[in-house]
């Protein structure tokens, strides 16, 4: 099989199934088959210019091809996930207290801007903070947010 492919796999073979893939490509949009195309018209051109045999032009394909593959989703994909929705997002909102909060216990804050989803949360402190009193988010604990008490750093004027 090695022999007969060898004998009739010429150079432009390689550019036409690169080309072929890569038009498959414009209808699938998984950058998987532009890896595998650009990698065929590559050992295309290396046959042409080096008259390879297959073993060397499958080993190169196969190499090519991988590192097109992981390089797009190690260093160039866009990552698709963003921090919306996650437990660390927008942790620097504040809000205001609208059920008093006792130490240790539940209470109800509203925030100026919504936090993940919703303006109003149920929140502990460790601290008792009364109605009014403006917080900011320490954590969030799944349906529970921890905050304390937020406090305006005052700066003193120059003489």
């Amino acid at each position: 099989m090695i022999d007969f492919l060898s004998t009739f796999i010429a150079w432009w073979h390689w550019v036409i199934l690169g080309i072929v893939v890569m038009v498959f490509e414009m209808v699938t949009f998984t950058f998987i088959f532009l890896a595998f195309g650009l990698s065929f018209i590559f050992v295309g051109i290396m046959d042409f210019f080096w008259n390879t045999n297959i073993n060397t032009e499958l080993i190169v394909w196969i190499t090519l091809s991988t590192t097109i593959i992981f390089s797009w989703y190690k260093f160039f994909r866009t990552k698709l996930l963003t921090n919306a929705g996650q437990s660390n997002n927008m942790l620097d909102t504040m809000g205001r207290v609208e059920e008093e909060i006792k130490a240790y216990e539940r209470g109800k804050v509203v925030f100026d801007i919504p936090v993940l989803g919703s303006k109003r949360w149920s929140a502990s402190a460790k601290a008792t903070i009364s109605k009014g009193t403006r917080i900011k988010i320490l954590e969030v604990k799944g349906q529970l947010l921890i905050v304390e008490e937020f406090k305006e750093k005052k700066t003193q004027p120059n003489n």
